[in-house]
Formats: structure tokens, C-alpha cells, sequence
């Protein structure tokens, strides 16, 4: 699931209580702490679930710097040691890589290491590191022998050098900048907070998202039951057009069963509300698309 999905379920009926107060305001933000140590988190963006999760430990909710890369959690959390890339380059990249627990993160962390250890620009980095992502052999190759150049006129070891370089390259496969990193961090956190405070509503909006994927469908399915949350089945005289909360209970959508169409749905809801709850035949004499409503049903 992507945050944009998020956003736009949002917009629906359900609006994913947005209105309330999205971000927190103050409500309850150890319960989202809690939610992220439990093995809870493959229905939130940007957060995998892989058995029990290793926040518990460490997530403090008033650093939210914490949730910008998610590869920082065993050495933030104490359990494997923070130690230097290399120990000729733990001083020098002391106040680059503090922040990250001595490892590299982000892009600028790229940039701001070949400035230091071989003498780049800030343009010239900018460069290394977009060469690095494209991985483009001969142009690679230049920026080797500039990047070791640099680093042995500066006085530092050719073992030094291969050791940072052997980690900058794979790197960059799947770095983020950081202001990219901040806005997943975000959103992770945005969906913890609305499943901790709003899970009927929150799994709801998440069914929605994913009507047409039946893979998808059925893990946020399970993921209803293993919160208790029950799914009532589709109902012509209750569902609506999307997934919608009813009190701690979830009903299914119209929308979402296989080969019902949207001009259908619109048709069964009007008819419905025009008609004061009548039963489902009754929906299907007073309709438009009398027709296709029949077939539907049958």
C-alpha cells in the first residue's frame, strides 16, 4: 500500500477520520508506539512485517528522526554495536554518519563523505553520486581513480579507501535523500496512529484500496480477524458502494465484488435510498438498469 492510496481513500465516505485530527493532536501517541513493536506492522506504509517488530525496544515517539530508516533499528536499540566503517575514518566521519549510528543512510551522507576523505565539490559529489546509481562501468571507473586519489593525497590508507568505497557503491541501489526518507517516516507514522486510534475505520479504508486485488484483499482480511474486527458480508439493503465501518464492525462493499460495476452499485444505492430500505427485489423492480441489476443478483 502507498501513501497516495491512503490519501485518497481518505477523500471517500470513510475520509479515514482525517477530520478528527490527523497527526496526533495529542491523542494517544504510546498506543502507536506499542502498535509498532507488535507484529502488526505489514498493513502500515513503508514498514514490513517480519515476525515480532525491533522497534519495541527503542521507539521513543518524540524522536521522529528515529523512523527515517528503518536499517538504524539494531544499533539504535542497543543490541548490535555502533562501530566505524573503517578505524582510520572513525573521527573523520564522526559528525557525518552520528546521526545514523555510523552508518550510511542517505544521499548526502554520500556527498558529504567524498568532500571530506577526497577533497570533492559539492557539484562534483552531487555527480558521484548520481555515476554511483547509474553504475555506468567507465564512468564508475573515473570516479574510482578520483575518489582514491583524493583519499591517499589526504593521507589515508588505499585499504581505507576500498573499504568506504566497497559500501558507497551497492549503496546508492537504494538510497533515499533525506527529505525523501522524512516524508516515508511520515506517513509510517501517520498510518501507525490510525490504526492504533481508528483500526475500523483505518482497515476499512485499507480494504478499499485494494478491491481489486484479491491477494491483498485476503492478508488485510486476516489482518481484520487477527484485530477482531469483523467483516460483515455484502448486503443489498446495507453495503454501500466502498468498504465502510458499522460501529467496531466492518460491511463490504458493493463495489468490491467481482463483476458488479459502478453504474450497478450507483443504481442499487439510489434505488435503495429512494425506496425507504425496500428488500432487494424490490430495489431491482424500481430500478433503472432493472436488467443488469437481475443479472447481479442471480
Amino acid at each position: 500500500m502507498t501513501g497516495l492510496q491512503v490519501l485518497e481513500v481518505g477523500q471517500g465516505p470513510e475520509r479515514l477520520v482525517f477530520l478528527h485530527g490527523l497527526f496526533g493532536q495529542g491523542k494517544n501517541f504510546g498506543t502507536v508506539a506499542k502498535l509498532l513493536g507488535e507484529d502488526a506492522t505489514s498493513v502500515l506504509v513503508d514498514l514490513p512485517n517480519h515476525g515480532r517488530s525491533p522497534w519495541t525496544d527503542y521507539f521513543d515517539y518524540h524522536l521522529f528522526a528515529d523512523l527515517l530508516a528503518g536499517e538504524l533499528v539494531e544499533r539504535g536499540a542497543g543490541r548490535e554495536p555502533v562501530t566505524p566503517i573503517h578505524p582510520e575514518l572513525a573521527e573523520p566521519l564522526k559528525d557525518i554518519l552520528d546521526e545514523t549510528y555510523g552508518l550510511i543512510v542517505y544521499q548526502e551522507q554520500v556527498m558529504a563523505i567524498a568532500q571530506r576523505l577526497a577533497g570533492y565539490t559539492l557539484g562534483a559529489a552531487d555527480l558521484l553520486r548520481r555515476v554511483m546509481g547509474k553504475k555506468k562501468k567507465k564512468e564508475l571507473d573515473a570516479q574510482y581513480d578520483r575518489f582514491r586519489d583524493g583519499m591517499l593525497e589526504r593521507g589515508y590508507s588505499h585499504e581505507a579507501f576500498q573499504t568506504v568505497w566497497d559500501i558507497l557503491v551497492p549503496f546508492s541501489d537504494y538510497a533515499f535523500n533525506k527529505s525523501h526518507s522524512a516524508a516515508y517516516g511520515l506517513v509510517s507514522y501517520q498510518t501507525a496512529w490510525l490504526k492504533a486510534n481508528y483500526p475500523t475505520e483505518y482497515m476499512a479504508a485499507l480494504l478499499q484500496s485494494v478491491k481489486d486485488e484479491k491477494e491483498k484483499s485476503a492478508v488485510y482480511l486476516a489482518e481484520c480477524r487477527r484485530m477482531g474486527i469483523k467483516v460483515l458480508p455484502p448486503d443489498v439493503n446495507e453495503s454501500e458502494g466502498m468498504y465502510t465501518a458499522v460501529g467496531t464492525d466492518i460491511r463490504f462493499g458493493l463495489g468490491a465484488i467481482r463483476n458488479v460495476g459502478a453504474n450497478v452499485v450507483t443504481a442499487i444505492v439510489s434505488a435503495r435510498e429512494g425506496g425507504g430500505g425496500k428488500a432487494p427485489l424490490d430495489v431491482v423492480r424500481v430500478s433503472t438498469l432493472k436488467d443488469a441489476l437481475k443479472a447481479v443478483i442471480s
